[in-house]
């Protein structure tokens, strides 16, 4: 697929509603190297701050039916306008398309055509739009703020290698940190591997981070 012209190579679908579709772009989600792009994400966030709301899951197809990406919207509001919002905004750091990063120019070019097929809208609010390895304002519409992305990017998984990759004194402040919270509340680390328990640890995941 060409960034020229990606509205004539990207199909668009209608897929299930969430909390359904895991198996239709879980793969997608885990490959777009961010954890607000995820099924998990999506669904746990719409159990919690969605759920009634009319929705409009669209994937991006390219011509041999592969999908390319997934815009999951909802009807957040109806008076006195029918505004759009991605599902997820709010608590999240980074939203848009669900799609790999190479493929994201195109994705955005595709966002006018493909939100003019849907129609019934007035306002369609695209919050915290990541810009790596993309290019939002190809989407054609009006930049209200700008603000700087609070994620972090981390090279290694392991914590220690994390750490000695930063200056000393982020290491000190951090491990100073740790041991405060280790201290004054009983700070515990563990791994969420468990596919059983992975629902109640994003529920958790969620209820820390909007506390925030």
């Amino acid at each position: 697929m060409t960034d020229a012209d990606p509205r004539a190579e990207l199909k668009v679908d209608r897929l299930p509603d969430l909390p359904d579709g895991r198996e239709v772009w879980e793969r997608l989600g885990h490959k777009a190297g961010n954890p607000f792009s995820t099924w998990e994400w999506a669904s746990t966030w719409w159990r919690h701050f969605g759920d009634g709301r009319e929705q409009h899951v669209l994937g991006l197809r390219a011509a041999d039916r592969d999908l390319v990406a997934v815009l999951p919207l909802y009807v957040a509001s109806r008076r006195p306008l029918r505004v759009l919002r991605l599902a997820g905004h709010g608590p999240a750091d980074q939203l848009g398309p669900v799609c790999l990063p190479e493929r994201r120019a195109a994705v955005f070019a595709a966002l006018p055509g493909v939100l003019s097929e849907l129609g019934d809208w007035d306002v369609c609010m695209l919050e915290r739009l990541g810009t790596e390895g993309g290019r939002p304002d190809l989407a054609g519409g009006m930049t209200t703020r700008i603000e700087s992305s609070p994620t972090i990017g981390i090279e290694t998984t392991e914590w220690d290698e994390h750490l000695a990759s930063k200056s000393s004194n982020f290491r000190s402040q951090t491990r100073r940190w740790e041991r405060r919270l280790k201290r004054e509340q009983e700070l515990r680390f563990r791994l969420a591997s468990d596919p059983e328990r992975l629902g109640e640890d994003m529920d958790t995941f969620l209820r820390l981070h909007h506390e925030r």
